[in-house]
């Protein structure tokens, strides 16, 4: 998109430079006039024979100025002219662009991410308005651009809010092992099932934006707290499990041979070595699980 607010910047040090050069041609102009005059050879200047060397010097300036000001006032019905021309073809597409995109979903999924769907479009146009306010004022700007940038606090906010819940789902999609994958996947799904109006119906310009994402935001939170406790109780039954495999042989080869009077039975020596441990790590296991069925509810009455 073009940018009327740079173009006039543009055009404005163009005058400038303009204006600066003429005003060094005409001193150097003027200095050589003023050479000559001392020099009793501004007499032979064809256009001025006639008149004396003091109102020569005056004419002559008189004379350079209005060209000077001819100039300036011929470039500055060309800056306006371009100006005009490039704001009103800007004006002229508005009220499509905002159409276009403010009836665009609030995400786009890609692959197995999602991406917040606002177009960089119209956050140009939210800097354009400001600016052309200050260099046009209000009552130029389509009425189209002048309500969507009232609107801007209120998108920005829901941006950021957006933003977050997209961020909080992507991480747990790329943090997601192989193997915790059955265990979270009941939950990704409710997740996908709240997210599903936001990349399909819910649009930037309806009014029921900023309620959507504040169930969408209250929901996420929930469920991400209670994938990350899922994840560090498994995690915490794999190391329980693999410390049982760590620990040593209950008979090894240095205790034989064994002495046959004092030897217990199997039953006995499971009781006394086993049985602790498998019932301690049982009971946090169980634990464990527990906390899950507990999200399982709390998951069901979020519906």
């Amino acid at each position: 998109m073009r940018r009327p607010a740079i173009e006039e910047v543009a055009l404005s040090l163009c005058e400038k430079s303009i204006l600066d050069c003429a005003h060094q041609a005409m001193d150097s102009l003027l200095q050589k006039f003023l050479e000559d005059a001392t020099k009793d050879a501004a007499s032979h200047l064809p256009i001025y024979h006639t008149i004396p060397p003091t109102s020569r010097v005056i004419q002559w300036v008189w004379d350079i100025r209005e060209q000077v000001d001819g100039i300036l006032r011929a470039v500055q019905n060309v800056s306006h002219l371009l100006a005009d021309d490039v704001f009103h073809k800007w004006s002229d597409k508005i009220p499509h662009l905002l159409k276009e995109k403010l009836h665009q979903p609030l995400i786009l999924r890609e692959n197995n991410s999602i991406v917040v769907n606002f177009d960089d479009q119209l956050e140009t146009v939210i800097r354009e308005v400001k600016h052309l306010i200050r260099l046009r004022g209000e009552s130029c700007l389509p009425e189209e651009a002048h309500s969507f940038y009232r609107q801007r606090d209120q998108l920005g906010e829901q941006r950021i809010v957006l933003k977050a819940i997209v961020d909080r789902y992507n991480e747990l999609r790329a943090e997601l092992l192989s193997i915790e994958m059955p265990l979270v996947q009941p939950v990704l799904h409710r997740m996908d099932a709240l997210l599903l109006p936001g990349e399909t119906n819910v649009i930037w310009s309806d009014e029921g934006v900023s309620e959507y994402l504040r169930n969408v935001e209250d929901s996420s939170l929930v469920i991400h707290s209670q994938v990350q406790v899922a994840k560090k109780n498994l995690r915490e039954i794999q190391d329980l499990c693999y410390a049982w495999g760590n620990n040593e042989p209950i008979l090894c080869e240095k205790a034989l041979p064994l002495d046959l009077a004092t030897l217990k039975t199997g039953d006995s020596v499971v009781d006394e070595e086993l049985k602790p441990m498998m019932m301690d790590d049982g009971k946090r296991i169980h634990l464990l699980l527990q906390v899950e069925k507990i999200n399982d509810i709390v998951q069901v009455n979020m519906k």
